[in-house]
């Protein structure tokens, strides 16, 4: 179990925002633990830049955290999806190759698996038979869905597999039907946590903050409190897949930070449930409480990225260092765990231990805290991943310091 040195955190909230079980929640000056939740992972660990959190365990690099990519298939069109999801993936997996996949993962120390997609539930049976074998061997199991398949019945079935049901909310009601082609769309993910409170399961929400939905999102938090949600999952959009290739959703004004994670960031300090602000959110610029006490610190590498510790697994087996991340390391279902690992070992080095990141982020206040935001992102847009990531709101108001023309 973890600890927290009370003389060295700052509550900055970054071990709540990184923990794969929701098991941390911030308050107005200090960080609550629900120990039933936690797997004690080691990620809040390794990775708080003020060594304010210590386990009774040692705790040593390692994939923790698995996103397995069910299938590529999706009933939903959503604009933002980064991996552009739709059509059934090739080759996908069969249940004796995931398993097989699985055993690999958990010999090696997996704790944690999150079905994901597509829409995972378009493998109902699949899933269901996979996550009874995972359940079997001890990994804490969660699914995330856009939650149009979740029916009672089908919550029944999961109420002993999972134990945390993640649903996408894309905005306020009338923004989410219509990007969800249906009147019913909103109606069924807050039946569907109903039916999880029933069943015991914690309930999340998760939401993804796009140009066209950022006013939105207090609408969606009072629909949170109103249904006993137990956990909130900010993210801002990625310019990656879909979003990429309609920029119109991307963050590109600092407004729209200021009126979402903006307002979130205080708020979620009073609240009795946990709100995460998933890397990169920026909630950090707009805390007043680390206005007022500021980070301070050194820069100790890119602390909010869990590239190596968190992983994501395609559909047919194909391994990447985080689910952003444009290369693939090796597919599991072919290669030998060692080989993949010692790959993706050699990838993820370079980036955790980098040492200096490029202007504005090197003199940033807040470098401490942030890490430079998302390596992938700034691979992606920059071709380096010691560049600014593009989409921080400091970075997208910046202007280069002037300097005078050089005639030759």
């Amino acid at each position: 179990m973890i600890k927290f040195l009370k003389d060295k955190c700052i509550a900055c909230g970054l071990c709540v925002d990184l923990c794969p079980t929701a098991a941390l929640r911030l308050r107005a000056d200090d960080v609550y633990l629900y120990p039933e939740r936690c797997i004690n992972c080691g990620i809040c660990v390794l990775k708080c830049p003020f060594e304010a959190i210590k386990s009774n365990q040692p705790v040593t690099f390692g994939i923790r955290d698995v996103r397995y990519q069910v299938t590529r298939a999706c009933n939903f069109r959503c604009p933002h999806c980064f991996s552009e999801s739709g059509q059934k993936f090739n080759h996908e997996l069969s249940l004796s190759e995931a398993k097989k996949i699985c055993d690999k993962l958990i010999k090696n120390g997996m704790l944690t698996l999150t079905f994901t997609g597509g829409e995972p539930l378009l493998r109902k049976d699949f899933l269901l038979n996979l996550a009874e074998y995972l359940k079997n061997k001890g990994i804490s199991v969660k699914l995330f869905t856009n939650g149009y398949f979740l029916t009672r019945p089908v919550i029944n079935r999961l109420k002993n597999l999972v134990d945390e049901v993640q649903m996408s909310v894309d905005g306020g009601e009338r923004h989410h039907n219509e990007w969800r082609g249906g009147s019913d769309s909103w109606a069924r993910i807050w039946s569907a946590v109903s039916y999880l409170a029933g069943a015991g399961l914690t309930k999340t929400i998760r939401f993804t903050v796009t140009s066209a939905n950022y006013r939105q999102l207090p609408e969606v938090m009072r629909k949170c409190e109103t249904k006993g949600v137990d956990v909130l999952k900010v993210r801002t959009v990625i310019n990656k897949g879909r979003a990429e290739k309609s920029p119109r959703y991307l963050l590109n004004q600092e407004s729209h930070y200021a009126e979402s994670v903006g307002k979130l960031v205080n708020l979620r300090r009073t609240k009795n449930y946990v709100i995460q602000l998933l890397v990169p959110s920026y909630g950090f610029i707009y805390d007043e409480y680390l206005k007022k006490n500021p980070p301070g610190g050194i820069f100790k590498g890119c602390v909010s990225c869990r590239m190596g510790l968190m992983v994501a697994l395609l559909p047919d087996g194909e391994l990447k260092a985080c689910p952003y991340w444009p290369d693939k390391i090796g597919n599991l279902k072919t290669d030998s765990f060692s080989r993949v690992f010692n790959k993706l070992t050699e990838v993820v080095k370079p980036i955790i231990e980098i040492k200096k990141l490029a202007e504005p982020c090197a003199q940033c206040r807040y470098l401490t805290v942030c890490g430079g935001g998302c390596r992938a992102n700034a691979l992606n847009n920059n071709k380096s991943v010691n560049a600014p990531d593009p989409n921080c709101p400091l970075v997208i108001n910046f202007i280069p310091p002037r300097r005078d023309k050089i005639y030759l």
